[in-house]
């Protein structure tokens, strides 16, 4: 059953989902709760002491693994190049597609080019995950579509792009062509017009001499004028991982971080004059850059998808837009109704709590687990939503989601959203528990980006609750 066909049901026929749900977990939920004020309530923040607090100590949540939402990947803080094989999660690719701008005032003058190298900046020496030791292949293509580079362009991290010529799914010859291993430790040296340089460690990849024949002839039709007639004349590059499978066994390939941006590097250097000298066609902050992401979700990994609930006790957050993690909590709403009469009242919640622990011996030194994960909530269909708490900034790091690595585990409050979820039931008869999305952040103001995954024991997921029932 799929996530969508899963939670269109959800919502359709959400009572007689609850009915059921809540007849399997009621008994748990119930039998947990435990009249003590000092016990689970007193470790976890949104705590308030001298409430009668009735507190809970459960399991009955409910977690399966899906197909992650695509992700916007136009302004991210990084880009990620690379073809990779984890040996749990399968195959994953990431491809930069780019737009370049002209140097302000640049222009030829008549002197022939001699060459162009495309050169893209690592983030920094330990920018990549996966096994960096496996040789890659990069190709680079001309775009054949004009890119729009504005707030309301769709650049998702599943959006398709036109590098075949219309009317055919063949790719054209490549006009760059990279093979080997990333290396990020190296420095480049250089001598232009008898003076010699040294540039930070980045990825050369020759262009074609058509290129070159094409870029020497944009100056006589105009399109050194503006930024918007060069990128008419040349809509931009396809930068492709396209490493065999032969070459991507389990445990094979790596994902790299680059700033295509960067100043110090980073654009399309053009080499002209005999070796006098040397411009880079810089990729500005307003040109257009985005990442694409696909993955092969491996066979031993895809009979444990989108099983309700998880059939093996593991859980599967992967990055890239891979697969994401549902959370529900299907008898969350029933704490409104008094046990005895069953009656409404209204619930003030003190702590809430989920917490989500590492399955053993799915992690290494080479495929390590993410710094930090977000929980999310959910619309009627699964689709990934901000939660209150994500916004909450007092006190400092309250939302949670950041890895412990002593207890091995990732913890998140989510007080506001479940008191938000109670409130509406009480006051409409109206369901929003529609659950909640565990992912790894497509882009992080901490981290930035990062090709990761982790696999957590579903049996160990644990929700820690506190209320008080206000009469």
């Amino acid at each position: 059953m799929t996530i969508s066909n899963f939670m269109t049901a959800y919502s359709k026929d959400r009572t007689k989902q609850y009915l059921s749900l809540f007849l399997v977990f009621l008994s748990l939920f119930t039998a947990c709760r435990k009249d003590n004020s000092n016990t689970i309530g007193a470790n976890f923040i949104g705590t308030r002491n001298g409430f009668n607090a009735i507190s809970t100590d459960t399991s009955s949540i409910i977690l399966f693994s899906s197909k992650n939402d695509s992700v916007p990947t136009r302004s991210l803080t990084y880009f990620m190049l690379g073809d990779m094989n984890d040996p749990i999660f399968g195959k994953t690719k990431s491809n930069i597609y780019t737009q370049f701008s002209v140097p302000s005032g640049f222009g030829f003058g008549g002197v022939a080019i001699d060459s162009i190298v495309l050169q893209l900046g690592f983030v920094s020496t330990t920018s990549y995950y996966g096994n960096i030791s496996t040789p890659q292949d990069i190709s680079v293509y001309e775009l054949k579509e004009q890119s729009v580079n504005n707030a309301d362009s769709g650049y998702f991290s599943n959006r398709s792009y036109q590098i075949s010529s219309a009317g055919t799914r063949v790719l054209p010859a490549p006009i760059g062509y990279f093979s080997g291993k990333f290396n990020l430790l190296d420095s480049f040296y250089e001598t232009i017009g008898g003076i010699s340089f040294t540039l930070i460690p980045h990825i050369r990849i020759k262009l074609s001499p058509a290129f070159c024949s094409k870029l020497q002839r944009a100056e006589s039709t105009g399109a050194f004028l503006t930024d918007a007639a060069f990128q008419t004349y040349i809509n931009g590059l396809a930068i492709l991982a396209q490493t065999p499978d032969s070459r991507l066994n389990p445990g094979q390939g790596a994902i790299v971080y680059l700033n295509p941006r960067s100043s110090l590097v980073s654009g399309i250097a053009v080499y002209y004059g005999g070796g006098a000298s040397k411009i880079v066609f810089p990729i500005a902050p307003t040109d257009l850059t985005t990442n694409q992401y696909s993955h092969t979700t491996s066979l031993a990994l895809k009979p444990y998808m989108n099983v309700i609930p998880s059939s093996n006790n593991e859980c599967y957050v992967q990055s890239n837009a891979g697969i994401k993690t549902r959370v529900l909590i299907p008898n969350i709403d029933s704490m409104i109704f008094d046990k005895k009469t069953g009656e409404k009242h209204d619930i003030a919640v003190i702590g809430a709590q989920l917490i989500f622990t590492l399955a053993d011996g799915k992690e290494d030194a080479v495929f390590t687990v993410p710094n930090n994960l977000w929980l999310q909530s959910s619309d009627s269909i699964g689709r990934i939503a901000f939660s209150e708490d994500y916004f909450e900034t007092y006190p400092a790091n309250y939302y949670g989601g950041t890895y412990d690595p002593v207890n091995r585990q990732y913890s998140f409050n989510i007080v506001r959203h479940v008191q938000h979820l109670l409130n509406t039931y009480r006051q409409t008869g109206k369901s929003i528990n529609y659950g909640m999305n565990l992912i790894i952040p497509a882009d992080d103001y901490i981290y930035g980006i990062g090709a990761s995954r982790v696999v957590l024991n579903t049996k160990k997921a644990k929700l820690n609750f506190s209320y008080s029932v206000i009469k």
